[in-house]
């Protein structure tokens, strides 16, 4: 976690690296996807989207998947209370429950991603359905599992709750931010060779290319909301449910012209002036 007035530098360049979290949360991470491609060779992939992937998913396939997104949890935990003991850990855990945040930063979390892709849309010319919004129970049954268990809480804990602040405390925001992207991209990459699988249907770079500059995103965030990983579980939220929010009503061009290109470009175009706007070395003004 940051404050306003952070203390000096207490490690500098690769040795802030923690590079035993990586290790570890690659580690639980790829075992379980490595079964899951074993699970899935050979099947026919599945598209769609993610009500139609949940839908088609083998069990074992899907729990296996599912275990693996703990991976950065369970090392972020084990190394806290290994170092820290139990006040750290209760510490990490209470991050993630702590909502007192600014009325402006909760607009981000909430709105910016939905924003963007709602954007994407119209500008693709694909239109913008709006029939989540008719079946609420289906929507909120998705959004909890978005939350819970699709991605935001058993990744934000490890990537935001602790890799973060030690990466800030070797490296400017920019830096820190570039090399977490760099290890979260990685990380996926198992998830790219998994037939049904939503990284399956997704070309990489694009995806390195937006998910490098959503950890600048969400960096500036996290050093404006004094670190809590609450915030980042919302991104992370927010920015999953976006294309189950609003679907396209038609095909929209193709390749960067597409919706998925079009916010990949915005995504990465909100990072360029996040940094040129609030700074390179903090992400933040004053």
């Amino acid at each position: 976690m940051t404050d306003d007035n952070p203390a000096p530098k207490t490690t500098t360049g690769i040795k802030s690296i923690p590079w035993d979290y990586f290790a570890l949360a690659f580690a639980v991470t790829w075992t379980l996807w490595g079964l899951a491609y074993l699970v899935m060779r050979g099947r026919p992939a599945v598209e769609g989207t993610t009500e139609n992937l949940l839908a088609a998913a083998p069990p074992a396939m899907l729990v296996l998947i599912l275990l693996g997104v703990f991976g950065p949890f369970t090392s972020a935990f084990v190394l806290t209370w290994r170092r820290q003991g139990k006040a750290g850990a209760a510490a990490l855990w209470k991050s993630g429950w702590t909502f007192k945040m600014s009325p402006v930063w909760w607009l981000v979390a909430l709105c910016l991603f939905p924003a963007l892709w709602l954007l994407s849309l119209i500008l693709s010319g694909a239109g913008v359905s709006f029939e989540s919004f008719t079946r609420p129970l289906v929507l909120l049954g998705l959004t909890l599992f978005m939350y819970f268990l699709g991605g935001s809480f058993g990744e934000e804990f490890g990537w935001r709750g602790y890799a973060l602040p030690r990466l800030l405390d070797g490296w400017s925001a920019l830096g820190a931010s570039l090399i977490l992207g760099a290890f979260w991209v990685v990380w996926h990459l198992p998830l790219f060779f998994i037939p049904g699988s939503p990284q399956a249907q997704m070309p990489f770079w694009p995806f390195a290319a937006s998910t490098t500059a959503l950890a600048v995103i969400y960096t500036w965030v996290h050093v404006h909301v004094k670190g809590i990983v609450f915030a980042a579980l919302l991104l992370h939220t927010t920015g999953n449910l976006s294309a189950n929010l609003f679907a396209p009503l038609r095909d929209g061009g193709e390749g960067w012209t597409s919706p998925d290109g079009i916010n990949t470009i915005l995504i990465v175009a909100v990072a360029v002036v996040v940094a040129l706007v609030w700074g390179p070395k903090r992400l933040r003004r004053g």
